[in-house]
């Protein structure tokens, strides 16, 4: 099956619910087998991920998420998942996208955290959590998206004790006196 058609057939904002979900679950299936490699998918997805219509943009990234999300098992090098990161943390500004792009952040750090081997760092991990504390509008994201972050948070407390030290050095000065955070 052609990659392309796959893409288009997920991300077209005027197929049926029931069209996207097949072209979805048939790329899972190409990419699980090994047939179609991420970067493959990311080269296919390049023009949906940066296009200025929000609909088209949104779905690209939600595509992206839902691979991440749904084949735990998928190898991914570090040096892809650094990738993945900094493209998803330059994505925490688009409010269109902000779901998504929540849902590939949580299915890289929780879905495939590796603890004898990690896969994405410390440094990223920290850089990750200071763009959610200072680029999402929390207050107007709905409460599953809100309740998304606090759980990725979470597991970040628990299972990145060094990140966790130094976001909690680096913000300590910031939380004293900001009235939102009592």
């Amino acid at each position: 099956m052609d990659l392309k058609v796959l893409v288009e057939q997920f991300v077209a904002p005027d197929n049926a619910a029931e069209e996207q979900n097949d072209g979805l679950n048939k790329l899972l299936i190409v990419i699980h087998q090994k047939q179609v490699t991420l970067q493959e998918l990311v080269n296919n997805l390049g023009d949906y991920l940066t296009n200025s219509d929000e609909i088209l943009r949104s779905r690209g990234t939600e595509l992206l998420a839902l691979v991440l999300e749904r084949l735990p098992t998928l190898r991914i090098e570090q040096a892809q998942a650094g990738l993945l990161i900094q493209f998803f943390g330059s994505r925490l500004s688009d409010f269109s996208s902000l779901p998504n792009v929540i849902k590939g952040l949580r299915a890289l750090i929780v879905t495939h955290h590796r603890p004898a081997d990690p896969l994405v760092t410390t440094d990223e991990v920290v850089r990750i959590v200071q763009l959610i504390f200072e680029d999402v509008p929390m207050r107007a994201l709905p409460v599953a998206v809100r309740g998304a972050i606090l759980k990725m948070l979470r597991f970040i407390v628990e299972s990145y004790p060094a990140a966790t030290k130094i976001i909690c050095i680096r913000n300590s000065r910031s939380f004293r006196g900001n009235r939102h955070f009592y």
